[in-house]
């Protein structure tokens, strides 16, 4: 690359825009192109871990976003009945340079878009990439849709789990394998509904019972307001016009008949919430390469993970800056700095989503003994192993995102 190089952003959700804005400051010249349109994201929340974090603080985005959303202190686990299993802290701020925080995913694009716009960086949208392809002075070209292109001196890939791009760069690769879970959530204003223990505030709760698990949190502070999410079991995952459909009173009736009997706040906040989200849960298993030519993927294009990791968005900001991190101090050229990333973030990334996988196991319906076993498993183990286990995942830090 001679000159100010140039960078094709596909994906405006959460690793696109994050690698855009570190680009700028190694002299990258970047555009983010989004299929969607300018609305953002739909409804839902997400949690942005500790290691998360520190790239936003890095990108100087984390105050931002922690007064969008909730900080977490710690993790609790009851069984069905509302016993307390287990509790430990879930990253805290004082140990890893920032907190766990909960946040919805419309607001994070706020304040990811928000930054492009105040640093200049352009943001296309309603553009559905259709190719890509290298050219022979060492450009690529990405065709959309409506017929318009873009050239640039690289291409990343940052269009999630879907990723028009794997598709054009690796026809007949490995597609998105559901896991066989449904998931659910809302979100419900504390006036509406709210659980028994005010120690909730602040917490990851996680309730887990015979045939499925619920989980809670509060997700907005001024005016206090808790999201809720569930898995359910499905042997195939829903059309697109059952997920395109209004949430119907069936559907909810059915979700109440599923948890009937679980401890409060499972039934009320069913109940109370106006939306229900309902999502497809899949993951890529496992995909040769993550570069070919002038194109990487990053995020959830190149190993989406299921959301029971929690850790998808931050990994996928680990990958933007990582990606940065290499080009600023590299002096090899492209490829051997797609060859690089690849090598140095494939195990960590593997290891996150094969104990994703396991923990979705826990998720689906068990029989009676092995219920006695989990939350035997549970009440023993977590206080001792729960912030232990974690804490590889969260003191990770890509070289120079340091939390502040």
């Amino acid at each position: 690359m001679s000159g100010r190089p140039k960078a094709i952003i596909v994906g405006g959700g959460i690793a696109g825009p994050a690698a855009a804005l570190a680009l700028r400051e190694v002299g990258v010249d970047a555009a983010v192109y989004e299929a969607r349109g300018a609305n953002g994201p739909d409804g839902g929340g997400l949690s942005l871990a500790p290691n998360g974090m520190n790239v936003l603080a890095r990108l100087g985005l984390a105050e931002r976003v922690r007064a969008a959303g909730s900080v977490v202190r710690d993790c609790c686990y009851r069984n069905h009945r509302g016993r307390r299993l287990a509790a430990h802290p879930y990253g805290r701020a004082e140990k890893y340079g920032q907190p766990t925080v909960i946040v919805t995913r419309a607001a994070l694009h706020g304040v990811l878009s928000g930054a492009l716009v105040d640093r200049n960086i352009p943001v296309h949208y309603d553009k559905r990439l259709t190719g890509v392809a290298d050219t022979t002075d060492g450009r690529v070209v990405a065709t959309f849709a409506d017929g318009s292109t873009a050239e640039g001196d690289f291409l990343v890939g940052a269009d999630g789990i879907q990723s028009a791009v794997r598709r054009a760069v690796f026809p007949g690769g490995p597609e998105p394998e559901f896991v066989g879970l449904i998931g659910y959530g809302g979100v419900v204003p504390a006036v509406m509904a709210s659980p028994p223990d005010p120690d909730d505030r602040g917490r990851l709760n996680c309730t887990f019972g015979p045939d499925g698990f619920f989980g809670y949190c509060n997700i907005g502070e001024d005016p206090l307001t808790w999201m809720w999410w569930v898995n359910v079991a499905r042997d195939e995952p829903l059309s697109r016009d059952e997920l395109r459909a209004p949430f119907s009173a069936a559907e909810r009736q059915s979700l109440l008949a599923r948890f009937s009997g679980w401890c409060p706040p499972t039934g009320a906040f069913i109940r109370a919430s106006e939306d229900v989200l309902r999502v497809n849960i899949f993951d890529v298993q496992y995909l040769p390469t993550w570069s070919k030519g002038r194109t990487l993927l990053i995020g959830d294009a190149a190993h989406a993970m299921s959301p029971n990791s929690g850790l998808g968005a931050s990994i996928a900001l680990e990958d933007a800056l990582y990606l940065v991190h290499l080009m600023g101090e590299s002096r090899a050229g492209l490829k051997d700095v797609f060859r690089r990333f690849e090598a140095d973030r494939r195990g960590r990334v593997e290891k996150i989503n094969t104990e994703a996988r396991k923990m979705a196991a826990n998720k689906k319906p068990l029989g009676r003994v092995a219920v006695r076993l989990r939350d035997a498993f549970l009440s023993l183990a977590m206080p001792w192993i729960g912030e232990r286990s974690l804490d590889w995942k969260f003191r990770y830090r890509v070289p120079g995102a340091a939390g502040r």
